[in-house]
């Protein structure tokens, strides 16, 4: 089971505290669940949200859950201390969601962590790490020097393409082998990449991040093919551009209880004004 995770988990962990404190202190209570809901509305752009915890149901509320395709399987590794990951080893491996309207935005945040493995060739070409129907929007990993790009040093560049595009763009970005990086793609005026909350990448912009089913590991419009060989984490849509804070702390891996320390703390403060 995982420590934490960023921005929800930490959220409902003080607003836990926060109720609690309702209980014994009513108007200081009251006023601090008033401050966590103000900061959980901030983020209510979250449409889908797996943290693939030995399912792919959807954390964010909305019902946009999976079904676990082919040889993924779920396995003891992640950034997170203590959780678990979503792990894709053959190109049939995979997760789908059927299609929703939720799913498509013309602004856009995409995240997620992966860890690619040694089994990434250089000449295999793109590994696909998200898609959508009909290929109208995909995410991948892999050799760019087959769509026009550069090879980097590990062979695991990172690249993104749409129809209207023309052709896959090449960030010439290169993901590590063997550790993990969050990845997250900001799709507003222009496509950002930033990786470890780093801004790495700024390209043409897509018209929107695609429409019908979506599928993560793999290709989603012929089948589950050129999957992804690795495991990966935090899988987040948001239908918003999330700002450079924010991706910085998706991209953060907090101490454990290091939210709710912050909390009793200020609590203390509190009521220590109070009884003076």
């Amino acid at each position: 089971m995982k420590t934490i995770r960023p921005l929800t988990a930490t959220l409902s962990a003080v607003a836990m505290l926060a109720m609690s404190t309702a209980t014994w202190a009513p108007s200081i209570g009251t006023a601090f669940v008033a401050m966590i809901v103000s900061a959980t509305a901030s983020h209510a752009a979250l449409v889908v949200h797996y943290d693939f915890e030995n399912n792919v149901n959807d954390q964010s509320g909305n019902g946009n859950n999976g079904t676990l395709g082919g040889a993924a399987s779920y396995v003891a590794d992640s950034p997170f201390p203590g959780g678990n990951s979503l792990s894709t080893t053959t190109d049939a491996s995979s997760v789908d969601v059927g299609a929703a309207g939720s799913l498509t935005s013309s602004v856009f945040t995409l995240a997620y962590w992966i860890r690619a493995t040694n089994n990434q060739n250089p000449s295999a070409g793109l590994e696909r790490l998200s898609s959508r129907g009909g290929d109208s929007f995909e995410t991948a990993i892999g050799d760019a020097n087959v769509v026009g790009g550069t090879t980097s040093i590990t062979g695991a560049t990172l690249s993104y393409f749409a129809p209207g595009l023309g052709a896959w763009q090449v960030t010439n970005a290169a993901a590590p082998i063997g550790n993990w990086v969050h990845v997250a793609w900001v799709n507003d005026a222009n496509m950002t990449l930033y990786l470890d909350g780093v801004s790495v990448y700024t390209g043409t912009a897509v018209a929107n991040s695609g429409s019908g089913a979506l599928r993560i590991a793999s290709r989603e419009n012929t089948g589950p093919v050129e999957g992804f060989d690795g495991a990966m984490d935090d899988f987040r849509f948001y239908d918003t551009p999330l700002s450079a804070t924010e991706i910085a702390s998706l991209a953060t891996i907090p101490e454990p209880s290091s939210a709710l320390l912050i909390a009793t703390c200020g609590l203390v403060t509190i009521l220590r004004r109070r009884r003076s």
